[in-house]
């Protein structure tokens, strides 16, 4: 099993030096914010992969996390498709080989038009899903507050790419179901898993505790996941590092032998 930390809390390069000292990978968090591209970014670029010299350890890279309720025109499909092909070329500079993308699904707002934003997902993911092939990069959509997996199911199988997959983000689904429900998403996209988001909270706030600090059961999400033909990798998404390191150990001590 893949095992990464993401760590946002904390300096790039902290996370680094503590990454090669646990020997696990690490996710790029650096380029998530929705302003990035309006900033200097290739700067950001240069820094980080001046950080990562010498690193070897698996690599993944947070996308954008969209703060606004999207339009679908025109110009917003061309900008979202734009932003996720930048995204691309620093993924290629940062040599890394995952790229971790946000679903848009806004129940409420999708719902209601959702063969049309299912079209407009299927076209910007098909000319990015193509682009990352060439590179040998893999995508992982990641739900944020979509109802069910379907949302996500649809996306891939509209776009029929063997290089995206799926994300599921725990503590983002412990907001809006329930454990019960967590297991049903793991055996739901078990055929598209391939990345997961762990860290726990209270059901209210998306706190980005460590993982016994809060109302997931995550010994019956590493039951579920154990089981699985092809084991996700785990990011571990806690945002302060000693409470990454404790989140690690249990893992590794507790939570790695399914019952």
């Amino acid at each position: 099993m893949d095992i990464i930390i993401a760590c946002k809390g904390v300096p790039l390069i902290e996370s680094i030096i503590f990454a090669k000292q646990k020997n696990v990978g690490i996710e790029i968090k650096s380029f998530c914010f929705s302003s990035v591209f309006n900033s200097d970014w290739h700067g950001l670029l240069a820094l980080t992969k001046k950080n990562l010299h010498g690193f070897t350890g698996l690599r993944s890279l947070h996308g954008m996390i969209y703060d606004f309720a999207l339009s679908f025109d025109r110009n917003t499909i061309g900008e979202i498709k734009n932003d996720h092909l930048k995204y691309l070329e620093i993924a290629q500079e940062l040599e890394t080989k995952i790229l971790i993308a946000h679903s848009t699904y806004f129940p409420g707002l999708t719902k209601w038009q959702y063969n049309d934003w299912l079209s407009w997902q299927k076209e910007i993911w098909f000319t990015v899903a193509a682009e990352a092939k060439k590179h040998d990069i893999t995508i992982a959509i990641e739900n944020i507050i979509d109802e069910t997996p379907n949302s996500i199911i649809d996306v891939i199988d509209s776009v029929k790419a063997d290089n995206l997959k799926a994300c599921i983000d725990f503590g983002h689904l412990n907001l809006i179901t329930n454990n019960e429900t967590l297991l049903t998403w793991i055996d739901t996209l078990k055929d598209y898993l391939f990345y997961t988001h762990i860290h726990n909270n209270n059901g209210r706030y998306d706190s980005h505790s460590e993982i016994d600090n809060g109302t997931i059961n995550y010994k019956n999400v590493f039951n579920s996941l154990m089981k699985l033909q092809n084991t996700p990798k785990i990011a571990i998404e806690v945002d302060r590092l000693n409470e990454v390191e404790s989140s690690l150990n249990k893992i590794q001590q507790n939570l790695l032998n399914p019952i």
